[in-house]
């Protein structure tokens, strides 16, 4: 697996949780880069969103070296 994903990653080839993906598919987000284009403050207000998605996304972005990338 790569060291670094692209923004252009499907999120569903992505080692996130069920919960997680399903929530891209809700919003209908298909890829790293659309699930980064949503502001935290919007995020939150989605409709099954929960604090463990934002955790996993956060750490995963932390982790791949693109949180300077997640818009507050």
């Amino acid at each position: 697996m790569p060291l670094h994903y692209t923004l252009s990653t499907p999120i569903k080839e992505l080692p996130f949780t069920t919960e997680l993906k399903s929530f891209g598919q809700q919003l209908k987000l298909n890829t790293v880069e659309e699930l980064l284009n949503i502001e935290v403050a919007d995020l939150i207000k989605c409709p099954g969103f929960t604090y463990h998605i934002l955790q996993e996304w956060v750490q995963f972005l932390e982790r791949e070296k693109l949180a300077h990338l997640l818009k507050e």
